[in-house]
C-alpha cells in the first residue's frame, strides 16, 4: 500500500512539472525556465510561452519579470506596424496592457512561403498573478483576438509557481 502512495505521489510530481522546461548551464552558471509552447483559443498558428532565467542551479529569490511571447505563422505579415504590437488583456474583469514587445520575424521562401513573428513582452509577476488567477483570460494582439486555453492557462500557472524559491 505503502508502495503504491509513492508511486501515486511521485506519478503526480512528474505531471506537475510536465508544463516546464528547466535547463541548466553548467559552463555559464545559470538556469532558463520556460513553458512549452501552448495554442490559443480563436488563433490557431499562434501559440503563447513564457520564461525567465536566473543565475545559478537553484532559485534563491523571487523572480519579478519575466518574459511573455507570442509566436505566429501565417502567409502574411502580422505585426510590422508599431500599434499592432500592443497586448490588451482581460482576465476576468481586470484590464491591462502590455506595449512594446521585443520583435523578431523571419520570411520563408519556397512554394509555401510563410512569414514567422515573434513578440516578446516583458511582464511582472503581479501581472502574471492577473493571469493565472482568473478563470478566463481574453486578448487581443494587434487584429486578433483570442482566449488563453486551459492548457495555456495550467501551463501559466506552474510557471508563476516556479518564479519563487
Amino acid at each position: 500500500m505503502k508502495a503504491l502512495l509513492l508511486i501515486l505521489a511521485l506519478a503526480s510530481v512528474v505531471t506537475a512539472q510536465s508544463e516546464l522546461r528547466i535547463k541548466y548551464e553548467k559552463i555559464e552558471d545559470s538556469t532558463s525556465v520556460s513553458t512549452k509552447p501552448k495554442a490559443v483559443d480563436g488563433e490557431p498558428s499562434t501559440q503563447v510561452f513564457a520564461f525567465f532565467n536566473h543565475p545559478g542551479e537553484k532559485l534563491k529569490e523571487p523572480v519579478t519579470k519575466a518574459g511573455l511571447v507570442f509566436e505566429a505563422y501565417s502567409r502574411n505579415w502580422r505585426y510590422v506596424r508599431e500599434y499592432d504590437r500592443e497586448l490588451f488583456v482581460l482576465a476576468d474583469d481586470i484590464r491591462f496592457t502590455l506595449s512594446n514587445p521585443r520583435r523578431e520575424s523571419k520570411l520563408g521562401y519556397g512554394y509555401r512561403s510563410n512569414v514567422w513573428e515573434r513578440l516578446t513582452f516583458v511582464i511582472t509577476a503581479e501581472q502574471l498573478d492577473q493571469i493565472t488567477n482568473a478563470k478566463k483570460v481574453d486578448m487581443k494582439l494587434g487584429p486578433n483576438a483570442f482566449g488563453l486555453t486551459n492548457d495555456a492557462l495550467k501551463a501559466l500557472r506552474q510557471f508563476r509557481a516556479a518564479m519563487s524559491p
